[in-house]
């Protein structure tokens, strides 16, 4: 049966209520975003990659500095976050118990050589094994104000972890910047394509279009340095060169990795500002190809290779939830109309859909068949439902109550509930066994973060981060100075 051939009336004001409170996943982000027909694969083929030898390795001994905390007890995974100490900004493994932590303090290039701005400080730019940082040196100039020629010489470093060491991967700006832009722009030969936004463009994206393969092995990054506009890139960090893998006249935005390695993500751009649009194309790891996706706003992957994305559009919100499968090209309609937000249950099987005419709907990602979800989800344990083949899917209610947020383990052992400084730890069948308290006031709760072995989790207060342990219930305050990045400066690595 189709997704878009049941219809469901829902005229209880009361269940009205209960959309309200499902808001708890996706909202628009007032980005105007057009429908568009399904991906089709680009015949065209790419220019060959380009090779980049890696420089002389610069030795830098102060890089990695020795901190009186009780050292590293494990081999991980740890708990990585970026904190300021007295005006220090430090990179910090930690231990999944939080007890010890290994800290390094971050190179001073961190600070944009012409609008004397720090680069953001984003964990992205830690590799998932914990052997690396990306970090950004030189500048590009300031946005809305194109520098004079030779000013600029944005580039991209890496610093070993483990070491200290720092490599200069590649400039990445090409010979004739900022003019390159007026080139780009006469090439183009469009009156809403100016140089000046080509600029702005590039500027917005250069340092933002960053991100690490699964493995670690590979950075893929946004450079300049064999066009008129960004390209896609990707270092190899064992063999230390540079494959080129897209050749577009847009400014690159973003990059998102598949969990499984093999696709890039990455969306591209004329200009910058309200009502931009995003062209978004999909680089196969290996070179092979590449696919372009004519639609509208990328969202979470369902697997290796599925990631769900929706339309957008001011006044209209959001709608139009699809399914993406990566290594075939299909394209699942999973809801026609328009929807407050939606989530998936952890093994991937199930989803439930906020709609504001239908109310709560319950899709199964195997068959799409439709239901419709009951209105006994307002308090613990009415927050978990329980699907058709007995499975229990916990659902956070979030926003209409602020103060409340639901996570589970992930081997879905564990669900908990968290109410300010109030935490329930519920077993898979719902039953309560642990109920403790976060010695914290008048800091809402930011976070939960799960230990990967589901022994325990991190909860994120503002600047500070308590650990818990499920068997015990013990709480610790383990750290105070965290970044408040909304939630780009902590993650999980494997170790080293």
């Amino acid at each position: 049966m189709e997704p878009d051939q049941i219809e469901i009336r829902f005229g209880d004001m009361k269940k009205i209520i209960l959309v309200l409170i499902f808001v708890f996943v996706v909202s628009g982000c007032g980005t105007t975003v057009n429908p568009s027909p399904s991906p089709t694969e680009i015949s065209t083929p790419l220019p060959q990659p380009t090779v980049a030898s890696l420089p002389t390795v610069m030795p830098s001994p102060s890089a990695v500095v020795p901190i009186s905390e009780p050292p590293l007890k494990t081999s991980g995974p740890y708990f990585t976050y970026f904190r300021e100490v007295n005006g220090v900004y430090q990179l910090v493994m930690m231990d999944a118990d939080g007890t010890g932590r290994k800290v390094i303090d971050l190179p001073q290039g961190f600070v944009d050589s012409l609008t004397n701005q720090q680069f953001g400080i984003d964990i992205r730019f830690v590799s998932p094994d914990g052997k690396w940082l990306a970090f950004y040196t030189g500048s590009a100039g300031k946005s809305g104000e194109m520098p004079a020629q030779g000013e600029s010489d944005l580039t991209l470093n890496l610093l070993n972890l483990e070491t200290g060491e720092k490599h200069v991967v590649t400039p990445l700006l090409s010979k004739d910047y900022p003019n390159n832009f007026t080139e780009a722009a006469k090439a183009l030969n469009d009156p809403y394509k100016t140089a000046e936004s080509l600029y702005d463009a590039f500027t917005a994206g250069i340092t933002q279009a960053i991100g690490w393969s699964p493995n670690g092995q590979y950075l893929a990054f946004a450079g300049q340095m064999d066009g008129l506009s960004s390209d896609l890139y990707v270092y190899d960090v064992n063999t230390q060169k540079i494959q080129r893998l897209s050749s577009g006249d847009q400014e690159l935005q973003w990059i998102d990795w598949s969990p499984d390695g093999k696709w890039i993500l990455h969306g591209s751009v004329y200009s910058v500002g309200e009502g931009m649009e995003y062209d978004i194309y999909a680089a196969a790891m290996n070179g092979s190809s590449i696919q372009q996706l004519p639609f509208g706003l990328v969202d979470n992957w369902l697997n290796s290779h599925k990631f769900f994305e929706y339309d957008s559009q001011n006044g209209s919100g959001n709608f139009g939830l699809r399914l993406v499968d990566l290594d075939t090209g299909k394209i699942t309609k999973i809801w026609d109309g328009s929807f407050l937000g939606y989530k998936v249950n952890p093994n991937g099987n199930w989803l439930v859909i906020a709609t504001l005419e239908k109310g709560l709907q319950i899709i199964n990602l195997k068959t799409y068949v439709k239901a419709q979800a009951p209105d006994s989800l307002l308090n613990p344990p009415d927050s978990f439902l329980r699907l058709d083949d007995g499975e229990i899917f916990p659902l956070d209610l979030r926003p209409f109550n602020m103060d409340k947020n639901i996570s589970t383990s992930p081997d879905a052992k564990y669900s908990v509930i968290t109410i300010d400084q109030d935490i329930k730890v519920y077993s898979s069948n719902i039953d309560l066994i642990k109920d403790v308290s976060v010695p914290v006031q008048d800091t809402k709760l930011t976070d939960v973060q799960w230990n990967p072995d589901s022994s325990g989790l991190f909860l994120i207060y503002g600047t500070n981060i308590y650990s818990l342990n499920i068997s015990n219930g013990d709480v610790n305050l383990v750290e105070t100075n965290l970044i408040d990045n909304y939630g780009s400066a902590y993650k999980w690595i494997n170790g080293q």
